[in-house]
């Protein structure tokens, strides 16, 4: 609604959108003899007649907004729909197809009478569109718990609003009206885009997610098709219909993203939460925030280091080194491109032969790459050579085999050629439509390996945490650091032999004192 009109209830209207004014107008539909009841200032009406080329006679009490809404209708009547009376006004009309009244009866003493005048004018076949505003939206509960119900010039608590309605209440008015209701739509709106936003984000999670189970808590307007109760068809119960949003979804949560580091809602529509359960605000998924979480945790310098990323995503983590690190460094695999080299807007990198120098990298992330590599161990003794001390490498890879012994599916031969050990599994690759071949099923061994490989420890963070966002399947942090100084410990020997020769000056120990843990 534009409030920078002169008169407040004129407003433009994008047919496209889900909003009621546009929901009004599509089911009215085409070629319709309408009457808009309280029409205002014809913002309705005049989409009536332009793009639906209906026949509009038009129903007003302001002289400023009738002389607005007058070239949209063939005749306009100046009445008060608090007077029982204003139905003659309109004797020696015909009756009507269509009566429209948008957000007009919360604003009568007795809405059931004006139902009931409205179905006294409509043809036998005739149709009352209507929209009202639902007072138990969550933002209005948030006020409440803030005690406050303070009316303002527009919304939800327009001060010039004399009724107010709850679905059931809806519900009931047209049945006691003689009327049954054959289509509804609920317009959804988040709390956190109402105008009593302020009060909704002051919320806690707890009262939030308690909230959340208001199975209508998201509508923030009801727009109905109804009929006279002798015409044919079945009647619309309100209270059986979907409410939209995170009402419709498998899971939903009101939490705190750390890739766009904000309070936001995550929703799940589908069981497989590791790659369905979003942020409304950034789209990041589940690894992406355990990701962003362990990056701040344990390296919270991030921002004025050196940090290289493999196979960045437009989202999440990737986003958020794009836009907060002084110095970030993305880089994607292109085979038979030199790494070092720029290919397709890209510097090509691969992780089995950086180009970087020596100790020139002081974070390398890595979100499911690994799993893609055929010679993982090159790509950690890679890793090792050119972080610089104190560096790590926090990446992500399904570990699916867990306590099981990681499963190699895919090498390659003497010639190049890919040997399949195991049925072929694709995963989604950022420059590659082909996708990318997983070549290896990891498990918890992958610590043992990266050592083996590198000489580096490695620890699993395995994080969930629904106030951030971070439940999911296969979503564990790994975190890979290489020592302030080599000469603080011996470097243990594979086997039973592993002895560290001081436990406090070990590849963590830095880390344990900065971070006091």
């Amino acid at each position: 609604m534009n409030l920078e009109n002169s008169h407040i209830y004129e407003y433009g209207v994008d047919l496209s959108s889900d909003c009621a004014p546009a929901r009004v107008v599509r089911m009215v539909g085409q070629n319709k003899r309408v009457l808009d009841v309280g029409a205002g200032a014809g913002s309705i009406s005049k989409l009536l007649q332009e793009v639906g080329h209906c026949r509009v006679t038009g129903l007003e009490i302001n002289k400023e907004a009738i002389k607005k809404l007058s070239p949209y209708c063939e005749r306009v009547y100046e009445a008060d729909l608090n007077d029982s009376a204003w139905p003659e006004l309109l004797a020696d009309e015909d009756p009507f197809e269509v009566l429209v009244a948008a957000d007009v009866l919360e604003h009568v003493y007795d809405p059931q009478a004006v139902l009931k005048a409205m179905l006294s004018l409509a043809a036998k076949d005739g149709q009352l569109v209507i929209s009202l505003p639902h007072i138990a939206h969550n933002a209005i509960l948030a006020s409440l718990l803030d005690e406050d119900f303070e009316y303002r010039d527009w919304g939800l608590l327009d001060r010039t609003h004399l009724r107010f309605f709850g679905i059931k209440n809806i519900q009931k008015l047209f049945e006691s009206a003689g009327l049954k209701i054959v289509d509804a739509q609920f317009v959804i709106i988040p709390s956190e885009e109402t105008e009593f936003s302020e009060k909704w984000n002051s919320l806690s999670y707890e009262l939030k997610n308690i909230l959340q189970k208001n199975r209508f808590g998201e509508v923030y307007q009801v727009v109905i098709k109804a009929v006279s109760k002798e015409q044919e068809g079945a009647a619309i119960n309100l209270m059986t219909l979907s409410a939209g949003l995170m009402n419709d979804s498998v899971f939903a949560n009101y939490g705190y993203c750390y890739c766009c580091d904000q309070a936001v809602r995550f929703t799940a529509d589908d069981n497989w939460f590791r790659d369905y359960y979003i942020c409304s605000e950034c789209g990041s998924i589940p690894r992406e925030r355990a990701l962003a979480w362990s990056m701040d945790k344990f390296f919270p310098d991030w921002r004025q280091a050196t940090v290289h990323e493999s196979s960045p995503v437009p989202r999440g983590v990737s986003e958020k080194l794009k836009q907060h690190c002084n110095h970030y460094i993305a880089s994607q695999y292109f085979p038979g491109i030199e790494s070092g080299e720029e290919h397709q807007g890209w510097r090509c990198e691969n992780l089995e032969a950086l180009s970087f120098a020596d100790n020139s990298i002081d974070l390398h992330i890595s979100q499911d790459v690994i799993e893609h590599l055929f010679n993982p161990d090159l790509a950690f003794q890679e890793i090792a050579r050119t972080l610089r001390p104190g560096g790590m490498h926090i990446f992500t890879v399904p570990l699916v085999k867990k306590g099981s012994a990681s499963e190699i599916c895919a090498e390659l031969g003497e010639d190049g050629t890919v040997e399949h050990l195991l049925e072929p599994e694709y995963h989604g690759n950022p420059v590659s439509e082909q996708g990318a071949l997983v070549t290896r099923r990891w498990g918890y061994d992958i610590c043992d390996y990266i050592f083996k490989s590198s000489g580096l420890f490695t620890r699993i963070i395995h994080l969930d945490a629904l106030e951030w966002g971070i439940r999911a399947e296969y979503i564990e942090v790994l975190v890979t650091v290489k020592p302030l100084a080599r000469a603080d410990y011996t470097v243990p020997e594979p086997g039973p032999a592993k002895q560290i020769k001081n436990p406090d000056c070990g590849p963590f120990a830095w880390l344990k004192a900065k971070l006091k843990i």
